[in-house]
């Protein structure tokens, strides 16, 4: 049966959506950065089988896809009915993949979506004349043992016996205290303003979708993570801001630490969203996380 491929604004399905693909969580990004959110839909005959959550604005007068920096990933939920013969299956995600890129190849001028580390395979994209440039991050996996470097251990203890604290507040002062002081010392330009970035935060922990979890060290926070997490047992580790005065005490090293054993029995992978700039990317390494690959779909 032939597929088709329809664009609408975000709805809710009978199926679990990741977080990207949420309708409010779309609506608060969109609404941050002065977007249109939107689903793309991909039907086998009536059957929903593929959603991709968008993010559209004008650019010069065309209509442009992008992808803005509050929502990592546009991560694409796939549902297809499990098969005896995996190469089935195989075969229809690549039609489905195929069909969605040919769908936005023909409607919009320019394309730039960050895919999620689960589609691996995306060729039915480059197929049909879209370009792929590989990304990373590095999550951790539940279902197997952390291994820190013995330096990272080394951090972790000095932290402890410095008399750092975790727990879980929601104070976006302070986060944003610390935010700022950070993007100074990087020289580091946001491309929202801390108001409206404090609105969009406080939008997603009044709809359950995002937490702040922080280090302390006799009652103050020194270092804050917000933390993004959905329907689906996964969960993704979008801003962090310490202390630079803290840092050399290991409370970096500690704060990874605590908040992936918080998280131990609600998730099975914690994703650390981000591989690529060198010194983070370092930090990551030396915790024994899994290194993925995703992609970042346009057409140049």
């Amino acid at each position: 049966m032939p597929l088709s491929v329809r664009i609408s604004e975000p709805e809710i399905y009978n199926q679990a959506l990741n977080i990207w693909s949420e309708p409010s969580f779309m609506e608060a990004v969109a609404k941050l950065h002065k977007m249109t959110a939107m689903h793309v839909k991909c039907y086998k005959g009536e059957q929903l089988v593929a959603v991709l959550p968008v993010y559209t604005k004008k650019v010069l007068g065309f209509a442009a896809i992008v992808n803005p920096i509050s929502s990592y990933y546009q991560g694409m939920n796939v549902w297809l009915e499990k098969s005896s013969y995996p190469q089935r299956t195989l075969l229809d995600s690549l039609q489905i993949t195929r069909s969605i890129a040919h769908f936005l190849q023909k409607r919009f001028r320019k394309i730039s979506i960050n895919l999620s580390p689960e589609l691996v395979d995306i060729r039915g994209f480059t197929w049909e004349g879209l370009q792929a440039a590989p990304l990373y991050t590095f999550v951790h996996d539940y279902s197997a043992p952390l291994k820190p470097l013995y330096n990272e251990h080394k951090n972790i203890n000095k932290a402890i016996k410095h008399g750092y604290s975790f727990g879980q507040e929601t104070n976006l002062a302070e986060f944003i205290k610390l935010t700022i002081a950070m993007d100074e010392r990087k020289k580091r330009v946001n491309g929202v303003s801390y108001q409206a970035l404090t609105l969009f935060l406080n939008q997603l922990f009044a709809l359950g979708f995002a937490r702040q979890y922080n280090m302390y060290l006799e009652g103050k926070i020194v270092s804050s993570e917000i933390l993004f997490k959905g329907q689906l047992d996964k969960a993704y580790t979008i801003y962090r801001a310490t202390s630079q005065n803290d840092m050399k005490h290991g409370v970096s090293s500690l704060h990874t630490l605590s908040l992936i054993n918080e998280l131990a029995n609600e998730i099975s992978e914690l994703d650390f969203c981000g591989a690529n700039i060198p010194d983070v990317a370092r930090f990551k390494a030396s915790f024994g996380l899994d290194l993925k690959v995703f992609f970042r779909i346009s057409n140049g």
